[in-house]
């Protein structure tokens, strides 16, 4: 039932032929520990007589330097592996290059992760930021701290927000306008386990659009005295 095949299939192979994974130096060493040591050990295989299907091997040593093994099918639970692993990778390569600094906060409104955009945006790295005890807060400028300070416990408790702008003292004590956005955050069962948020840096657009606000000013001067 396990494998497919009967019984009378399986007895008389060896362990090469049904797991030709095992053909390398892993089982090798693995019985030989087994063995020499008198302990157990465990690893899992893909089966070559269960095509597709992982299989875990618990190894026992016997009294005639044999050895017993039991099996258990992890199929499933590798296949999750293999989901949650290609998920983290494909959410790091878009999150760890995004020029845009990201964050995850808890449902406490703790940080608990940050992508390295935020060396570039403020001067401070990863661990840094992580080893504030309140991140963002440190960043922010005097003059906006009380009103950012409510956004953030606003964020804590479920609120969304685009585009609130604010200032933002850096690491080497210059000053940057930044804008940032979030959003509430839950897991499958709907519950909620934190929130996300998003800081770009807008100081250069301010600038070309207060530019642009003084060429405007200084052209409709220039009509009205025609």
């Amino acid at each position: 039932e396990y494998f497919g095949r009967k019984r009378e299939e399986l007895i008389g192979l060896s362990y090469f032929e049904a797991f030709p994974t095992l053909k390398g130096s892993i089982f090798k060493k693995q019985y030989n520990k087994a063995v020499s040591k008198s302990i157990s050990v465990h690893f899992d295989v893909e089966s070559i007589l269960y095509p597709g299907r992982w299989i875990e091997l618990h190894v026992y040593p016997t009294e005639e330097r044999g050895i017993s093994v039991f099996f258990r099918d992890i199929t499933e639970h590798k296949r999750a592996e293999i989901v949650l692993r290609e998920s983290e990778e494909r959410f790091r390569a878009i999150a760890d290059y995004s020029y845009d600094c990201e964050n995850w906060f808890d449902s406490n409104g703790k940080l608990i992760w940050v992508n390295p955009a935020v060396y570039r945006l403020t001067g401070y790295t990863v661990d840094e930021c992580m080893a504030m005890t309140d991140f963002p807060c440190p960043l922010f400028d005097r003059e906006d701290r009380e009103r950012l300070v409510s956004h953030l416990t606003q964020a804590t408790r479920g609120s969304s927000a685009n585009d609130v702008e604010f200032r933002i003292r850096c690491k080497d004590g210059s000053q940057k306008l930044v804008a940032a956005s979030w959003q509430p955050i839950y897991d499958d069962k709907g519950s909620g386990i934190g929130h996300l948020s998003s800081i770009r840096d807008i100081t250069d657009r301010k600038k070309i659009e207060e530019q642009l606000k003084d060429y405007q000013v200084h052209l409709e001067k220039i009509v009205q005295d025609r």
